[in-house]
């Protein structure tokens, strides 16, 4: 309070005081469900402002359970949407009043990351002004995007230490309610002797982890997991890291997905293939060859995993009396994206149009409540065209290039593995997209920000060993 009472405020930040009294009246006037809402807005709002660190630890651990719902007063609140508004305005003010303080610049990030969003943002402006964009969506975008590229580098993460405390929250979070998942898990086979509950696990909201909370970030923790692993220095620590790992790792199993089984088992097998010996890795083509032994092992091992699991879904479905139909639905959806795509194939018709202008709708019918085209190619032609899918491209690949190129480049070994982790983290997180749908989902954007961070740390200390890798 007296941090609070003591703080000098400026003209941005007081109408940001301005705003937050909007939702104290929401829920004084138009006492509800909602106005509980615009209350905890408020309060965790300040929280996050004025002891960032703390907010932190409870936007990171509280967002990284990306599934979870909550029902308050017969009123489901997405937790998903709800925090990552709030988290996106207050880290978001925070740093627009430090830079407009001049107690930072925009210049801590490099202008290469941020101009390819800002493009991209032009393309999204331009097709929900002038097509059938949803706003939503652009927001939803920009919060996410703001956080990873500005907001956290800026306000927060500042060094190592503050890049491993970031790792920790997401990873130990995620580790640590996979944990009691499986707990859950056992105690529901010894009280009913039976495996019938998992047939149904995507209803299960008895423990606060539903089943969309097992699948992309799942695969992103246990990526995270692996960059903390070869942090650690202490033995006790790789062990309870790794501990986490399967618990994240067996929890995932029970999504019956093969895109996120496939996601997962690629971390191991790239893991295995590049890491198991103690030298610098080095994907140059001439180092190609030694690696092709272990691929090959590997691969029959990868298909073997698959093709049972995929067995085990058919099993599952078969007692559910559902059938599979994703193949053909997924075909139909491509021929219509397609089709749509030829019609605006420039800018395309805006965020959150896709399933607006297909004909997702009667596809759904058809196949029994197939959802989407899962695919981000399909979605980034559609509602941004070619020249917002050539962005978003350029985005990932430049950040890839740099993270290869700091790998190769540096002498130390610790770098050489956080780099090449880091760009297994970008390259699966991008995978998962390319078998889902969003461009602008918090599970592609937050480990873009992670690589950007990573590589805007190290830059004094590789500027300092004479050359530079940007």
């Amino acid at each position: 309070m007296k941090r609070f009472l003591d703080y000098n405020f400026n003209l941005l930040e007081f109408l940001g005081f301005l705003f937050n009294l909007i939702f104290f009246a929401g829920f004084i006037i138009f006492y509800s469900n909602y106005s509980l809402l615009f209350l905890a807005t408020s309060l965790l709002f300040w929280i996050f402002y004025f002891y960032p660190k703390i907010g932190l630890l409870l936007s990171i651990a509280t967002l990284s359970v990306f599934g979870l719902s909550i029902d308050f007063l017969g009123f489901s609140i997405p937790l998903t949407k709800y925090l990552s508004v709030i988290l996106g305005f207050a880290f978001g003010f925070r740093s627009l009043v430090l830079i407009c303080k001049k107690e930072k610049k925009l210049s801590d990030i490099k202008l290469s990351y941020i101009i390819p969003f800002l493009l991209f943002f032009a393309v999204q402006i331009y097709g929900v002004l002038f097509q059938a964009g949803d706003i939503f969506y652009f927001l939803k975008f920009i919060i996410f995007s703001y956080f990873a590229y500005i907001a956290l580098p800026v306000n927060i993460i500042q060094d190592k230490n503050d890049f491993i405390k970031l790792l920790k929250i997401y990873f130990f979070s995620m580790g640590i309610v996979a944990f009691f998942y499986l707990v859950y898990f056992v105690f529901n086979f010894i009280l009913t002797s039976e495996f019938a509950f998992i047939l149904n696990l995507e209803d299960q909201f008895i423990f606060p982890v539903v089943y969309l909370f097992f699948g992309e970030q799942t695969v992103l923790s246990i990526a995270s997991g692996l960059i903390l692993y070869d942090m650690a220095k202490s033995s006790e620590i790789k062990k309870i890291i790794t501990f986490f790992i399967v618990c994240l790792f067996i929890s995932n199993l029970f999504v019956f997905s093969r895109a996120t089984l496939i996601s997962a088992l690629f971390i191991f097998a790239v893991r295995y293939i590049f890491t198991r010996d103690n030298n610098k890795i080095d994907l140059s083509l001439k180092n190609i060859k030694k690696y092709i032994k272990k691929s090959l092992i590997v691969f029959l091992v990868f298909i073997t995993l698959y093709f049972s699991y995929f067995k085990v879904i058919e099993t599952v479905r078969f007692y559910r009396n559902s059938i599979s139909s994703s193949s053909e639905a997924r075909a139909d959806f491509i021929s219509e994206g397609i089709r749509v795509f030829k019609e605006n194939p420039i800018l395309g018709y805006g965020p959150g149009s896709n399933k607006e202008v297909t004909n997702s709708y009667l596809i759904q019918i058809r196949y029994g409540g197939a959802s989407d085209a899962h695919s981000i190619f399909q979605s980034l032609l559609v509602e941004t065209g070619v020249i917002g899918f050539l962005i978003f491209m350029y985005i990932i690949l430049s950040i890839s290039h740099r993270l290869y190129k700091n790998m190769k480049n540096n002498e130390s070994l610790y770098d050489n593995r956080i780099y090449f982790n880091l760009l297994v983290l970008l390259f699966v997180a991008f995978l998962m997209q390319i078998v889902s749908v969003n461009y602008y989902t918090d599970k592609l954007i937050f480990p873009i920000g992670l690589c950007i961070i990573y590589l805007e740390i190290n830059k004094k200390y590789e500027k300092n060993i004479g050359y530079s890798l940007h």
